[in-house]
């Protein structure tokens, strides 16, 4: 059962693996966060675009990334935020998105070469 829980895992771009690294030894980070923003990573590309989970419900939306890290709804919420107000998320509501909307807006990892931008 291992063999085909790694078999669907794909890749983590090295950047990405190296962030979620800062992340883990960042003091203003919960547990929760580091594990949220492991999560996110395994759905990242290399520039750090967070895209849909296996079963294409847009990670942008806490609410699809709770039940993954066994969490619920608003701990995702505030574990988003924190993750963006340290710097390692990116993310963009859509203008008048509510928690129940399903077009969420984007979500990018944020690489230390982007930090600025």
């Amino acid at each position: 059962m291992a063999d085909s829980v790694a078999a669907r895992r794909k890749a983590i771009p090295l950047s990405i693996a190296l962030r979620v690294l800062d992340a883990a030894s960042d003091v203003r980070l919960s547990a929760i966060a580091i594990r949220t923003l492991a999560h996110l990573a395994r759905h990242a590309d290399e520039n750090g675009n967070v895209g849909s989970d296996e079963h294409g419900r847009p990670l942008a939306n806490p609410m699809n990334v709770a039940p993954a890290v066994e969490i619920g709804n608003s701990t995702a919420y505030k574990a988003f935020s924190l993750l963006e107000s340290c710097g390692y998320l990116r993310w963009e509501r859509d203008q008048g998105a509510k928690r129940s909307d399903i077009k969420p807006g984007r979500l990018r990892i944020v690489l230390p070469e982007h930090a600025d931008a």
